[in-house]
């Protein structure tokens, strides 16, 4: 059988040149990604040979929202060219007629009844939540419903007035705002109904389809792989561009049509600059996963992978991307229940938000509960006073009373111990501190080039990383910088960038990876994107022989090689550098202790950024205290979904369903058994259980080689299941495993399971994670390490899983047993502030206590229930509001609610008044602001800079009495209402200006 991916182009350039001859064309592949690539070969080569457009659909096998928009791109008796997998021909699915009758259609100035719309969108498949942040769901918020409707990039919101619809609006799920108006739209099912094949939708004229090939072609007649015109692939050049040049003559001597397939504007105007303006009107951009030679047709496709040998795998690219996880739970992740800690009383209990009345005003307080029964009432004014409390021991906290005197004495002694261990932390780093090195080049255009030949579409944390090591690199100071992200996220993408940096400034880059393996994936990756730079890189590992390892350790030395990639076989005493620049460090906690000091002195100059997936809590610490500065890549890529992960007490069923499931669709697969002595007698169970299925093993006593050799013909897929100890942990990165099975799992750390369950999912295709344990064997603590990475299955949970690893295993061993006792007397985060201000003092960063004014205004404003149901996200709004830094922001902030929730209550609007007032409160250096409907009372800070005679000759014409020197009240003529009130402080506030 051909690769796919070989086959692809010159498949779609068939398809193309027969479409003539049929009324329908069903292409069917191994699976998803396969059908995939046709569709987009087809449409490129199409595009490019101004052929009259073919209509093309992709029906998917493991996406039910995918299968039905493609449902709806296609019309019985039209013509069109699918793309699917054989399975699917045996599934069941609407009927055109069903599937037609259950779409609802909606224009602006409909009448339509509100919960006519909810049945229907429940009948449909739609799921009711309270926010809408995924595909198929819908949300309902008084004239307002929000839907994301399958076949929808972003969800879509109605507005009502009474039954009318008043507006249709697409918006951003990530901030929740409307991004563009439309006019009508749309809403089909979000899931199956069991009544036809997809065939029925195919059958005009159709006798037969049931003759089933592989990476073949059926219609009405038979459409074998035999006509799949004669071709050839295309050869690879490796990036050797005077190789190429003399074939592309040689092909236009011999009377060839040739066509160069780029894979975007960036690298089509790089190959022209390169190869020269002979080449540009043959250089076309579009998605192409094979190049081909048609001696027939006299024609030739080659792509600029082929052309740079590199991107091996296919590219998707989406303009949205869903961001899923925060990296520290804050207030508005809070649950009745749950432990918080206020700074003055210490550890309570939040119990919610609760409206109290008093006169004619109502306002709304956190509630916390305390020891003996005590409640304390928080007005939402002093939220920030609240944090949600995390602490490390198993142990729940001790509860406070209200009486904080020994509340005082806890604070006083975290605080000492806090700067005791920031002491101890930046010992480390002070000498980097006071190191002024010459910092690396502004962006040149090179630069620019390189990031537009980046094939992939960048996420927005992947941007902010990449701009902040730039920032880090033309700044005065070596950068210290952690990159955390889960596993193909987009990390290594961020060091290539700095790592050109630094070559375009003279400098050299040593990229250090804890294993082999991990070093070749390194090696690929950097020589793929680079293969048409004159960057000269090496690799340093075990791999290499003898007389290698010492040319390249010349070359290093001398100045020859740009960038080294290699394990810690770099901290050998033999190894020098010309000029060492930047210094990329992946996965540091896997390097043992004495590797990390010669690391240390290795970089005491240099830049560092240091790369992981599942940050160790020492380091996790430091960068939260401010010692190593952190930039978290939260967003997966486009397309990715999230591992499903189950855990299971060992079932030799569910394993022989498992790897059936995986092998019937054409995946591969891992198999985790992590002890050497019977990983062959595992290997000898698993082939009597699966006769037809290829398996093989790998472990670390193996020869380099042996490894080497192994982990390439699994690459290839001379085999489908590799039976392997954790040597597969980190650097592994095949997009057809999408399965992994672990045994005895409750003997793996959590951030070895995390890495583990990385392996798979690097695809668009679903991936099945399965953790078997042995309940004889299972420990308290390995019971909470199972569970919490279940709990942590979404896409970018590595940065909170890491936080749950520090609470499960206690951080006596990290941050010594006194810091221990101190963080979970006080909480994680009260310490990580400690600690951050005492690092700030020793480094000598100046922090002045911000001035946060207290508005105590009769009047009332709040966030009403029936505005704003879920509580969380009014603690939200509140927080919003109440910490906007200018008045701009808080306009779109009442834009943003008006936008998401309606009309904006009167409550609402006191809120943003009283949030206007505190920001010109904050300037004028004012500390509080008490008001009643006769008087208002100012107290001003020492820091004010508004002079004693001006606020005289402000208020000469006014009733007024000064108090203190900085507390002055000012009486009214008569009482004023709520809005008057208002008015007036604003009006004061602006003529202290």
């Amino acid at each position: 059988m051909l690769n796919s991916l070989e086959l692809s182009g010159a498949l779609a350039y068939s398809v193309i040149k027969k479409q003539h001859l049929y009324n329908n064309i069903l292409i069917l592949m191994k699976n998803d990604e396969d059908a995939d690539d046709v569709s987009q070969d087809i449409l490129t080569i199409s595009r490019i040979l101004r052929q009259p457009p073919l209509k093309v659909a992709v029906f998917p096998e493991n996406n039910i929202y995918l299968e039905m928009k493609t449902l709806s791109q296609i019309i019985p008796n039209e013509k069109i060219c699918l793309c699917t997998t054989a399975n699917i021909l045996d599934k069941k699915i609407f009927s055109p007629e069903s599937f037609k009758e259950a779409i609802i259609k909606i224009k602006k100035g409909d009448t339509i009844n509100q919960d006519f719309l909810v049945s229907k969108l429940s009948e449909n498949g739609y799921e009711r939540v309270d926010i809408v942040t995924d595909i198929g769901e819908f949300s309902i918020r008084g004239e307002i419903i929000d839907i994301w409707v399958v076949t929808f990039n972003l969800p879509v919101r109605f507005v009502f007035n009474i039954t009318e619809i008043e507006t249709i609006k697409y918006f951003d799920p990530n901030n929740q705002r409307s991004v563009s108006e439309v006019n009508e739209t749309e809403i089909i099912p979000a899931k199956e109904k069991e009544e036809v094949t997809i065939l029925e939708y195919l059958k005009h004229d159709m006798d037969t389809a049931n003759k089933r090939i592989d990476n073949g072609v059926h219609t009405m007649h038979t459409f074998t792989d035999s006509d799949v015109v004669s071709y050839l692939p295309i050869s690879e050049f490796n990036g050797n561009l005077e190789l190429f040049s003399e074939k592309f003559y040689n092909w236009q001597k011999e009377d060839f049509e040739v066509f160069i397939v780029a894979n975007n504007e960036g690298e089509k105007n790089h190959l022209s600059e390169t190869l020269g303006t002979d080449f540009k009107n043959f250089i076309f951009i579009g998605q192409l996963s094979s190049g081909f030679i048609i001696d027939d047709d006299k024609i030739v496709f080659v792509t600029t992978n082929e052309i740079f040998s590199r991107y091996k795998s296919r590219i998707r690219t989406s303009k949205f991307f869903k961001k899923i996880g925060t990296p520290l739970e804050t207030l508005s992740d809070i649950k009745t229940g749950d432990f918080v800690v206020h700074e003055k009383y210490g550890i309570g209990i939040y119990d919610g938000l609760k409206k109290i009345t008093s006169g004619e005003i109502t306002a709304e307080y956190i509630s916390v509960l305390y020891a003996n029964n005590d409640k304390l009432f928080v007005p939402i004014n002093d939220f920030q006073k609240l944090q949600k409390y995390f602490g490390l021991s198993k142990k729940p906290p001790k509860i406070n009373s209200l009486d904080n005197t020994a509340w005082e004495r806890t604070r006083v002694i975290a605080d000492e111990n806090a700067r005791k261990l920031a002491q101890q932390l930046l010992q480390i780093y002070v000498e980097r501190f006071n190191v002024n090195r010459q910092p690396f080049l502004k962006d040149s255009q090179y630069e620019k080039e390189f990031e537009n030949e980046f094939i992939y579409e960048e996420t927005p944390d992947q941007i902010k990383a990449i701009n902040d090591v730039k920032n880090d690199m033309t700044g005065q100071f070596p950068m210290e910088r952690c990159i955390f992200g889960d596993t193909g996220f987009g990390k290594t993408e961020v060091a290539m960038r700095a790592a050109l940096k630094a070559v375009l400034s003279g400098k050299q880059v040593c990229l250090m990876a804890p294993t082999t393996i991990l070093v070749q994936q390194h090696e690929q990756t950097f020589l793929e994107r680079f293969a048409d730079w004159p960057v000269k890189l090496k690799t340093l590992s075990r791999f290499k022989t003898k007389k290698e390892q010492k040319e390249i350790i010349e070359e290093l030395k001398n100045g020859k090689v740009d960038i080294i990639i290699g394990t810690h076989r770099l901290l050998s005493k033999d190894i020098s550098f010309s000029d060492l620049g930047l210094l990329i460090i992946d996965e540091e906690h896997r390097f043992g202790v004495a590797d990390k000091e010669k690391i240390k002195s290795l970089k005491k100059n240099v830049d560092c950024l240091y790369l992981t997936a599942t940050p160790i809590p020492r380091t996790l610490s430091m960068a939260l205290s401010g010692i190593k500065n952190m930039s978290s890549i939260e967003t997966p890529p486009a397309g990715r979904q999230s591992v499903e992960t189950n855990l299971l007490e060992y079932d030799e069923q569910i394993i022989k369903n498992a790897v059936m499931h995986e092998f019937s669709r054409g995946g591969q697969i891992f198999y985790i058994h992590n002890k050497i002595g019977t990983i062959e007698k595992c290997l000898y169970n698993l082939k009597k259980t699966f006769p037809f299925v290829k398996f093989d093993f790998l472990h670390s006593k193996m020869t380099p080689k042996e490894i080497e050799n192994k982990m390439l013909r699994f690459l290839k897929k001379d085999f489908d299941c590799l039976i392997s100890t954790t040597i597969i942990e980190a650097g592994l990165d095949i997009p057809n495993v999408n399965t992994i099975i672990i045994e005895e799992a409750e003997n793996f750390g959590l951030s070895q399971l995390y890495q583990l369950r990385g392996r798979v999912g690097r695809s668009k295709t679903k991936a099945y994670c399965y953790l078997f344990y042995k309940t004889e064997e299972l420990t308290e603590i390995a019971e909470k390490r199972l569970v919490a990475i279940k709990e942590f299955a979404n896409l970018g949970s590595g940065f909170r899983l890491a936080l749950k690893d520090l609470q499960i295993r206690g951080a006596g061993e990290i941050l010594g047993k006194k810091q221990h006792g101190c963080v979970d007397s006080i909480g994680f985060d009260m310490y990580l502030k400690l600690l951050e201000k005492h690092s700030n003092e020793i480094k000598g960063i100046k922090t002045e206590e911000e001035i946060i004014p207290k508005i105590d205004i009769s009047v009332d404003a709040i966030i009403p229930s029936d505005y704003i149901n879920n509580e969380a996200l009014r603690i939200g709004f509140y927080k919003n509001i109440l910490t906007a830094d200018s008045l701009k922001n808080l306009n779109e902030i009442k834009i943003e609610m008006k936008d998401r929730f309606g009309r904006v209550p009167d409550e609402v609007e006191n809120l943003m008044a009283i949030g206007e007032i505190r920001l010109m409160a904050k300037k004028l250096a004012i500390l509080q602001i008490t008001s009643s409907p006769s008087s208002v009372m100012i107290k001003f800070s020492k820091n004010t800079t508004i002079e004693p005679s001006k606020i005289l000759s402000i208020l000469k014409n006014k009733k007024f009495r000064f108090i203190k020197n900085d507390l002055v009240e000012i009486f009214f003529e008569e009482s004023l209402s709520h809005k008057k009130n208002i008015v007036f402080i604003k009006n004061l506030l602006q003529s202290f200006k």
